[in-house]
């Protein structure tokens, strides 16, 4: 049975100076898949479903790629890294959807307007 990643991948926010945690969990997968993590293409990291950075920098930034990976199959998922700085910060990013998210102290809005979203960030 080929491979099913459940993490939906796309934009992620990091704080610089905070942790950095990536999540590539497969659902379905027989034989059990592999799972390799790349960025901007060369390998990171074998048979790891969570990839972890320490205190993000803006090197970090940049596109981070899950493929599992079976005999019968595989699945990919894309994750786009922005390192901001610890202070409030706005960003333009093109998106299709409006959500607010709360992770660690961290308070990510998504304001709609008819061309693109503005997220905003602020530490609480």
């Amino acid at each position: 049975m080929k491979p099913e990643i459940v993490d939906a991948g796309g934009d992620v926010i990091a704080v610089a100076g905070r942790l950095l945690t990536l999540m590539c969990r497969v659902q379905t997968g027989s034989p059990r898949p592999s799972i390799t993590w790349y960025a901007e293409g060369r390998v990171l990291l074998v048979d790891a479903g969570t990839l972890v950075l320490g205190s993000a920098t803006p090197t970090d930034a940049g596109r981070y790629t899950c493929i599992a990976d079976n005999a019968a199959g595989n699945d990919v998922r894309h994750f786009d890294v922005h390192v901001i700085g610890r202070s409030v910060a706005c960003t333009h990013f093109h998106m299709r959807d409006v959500r607010t998210k709360i992770r660690r102290r961290v308070v990510i809005r998504n304001i709609h307007t008819s061309v693109h979203s503005v997220q905003c960030l602020g530490l609480i």
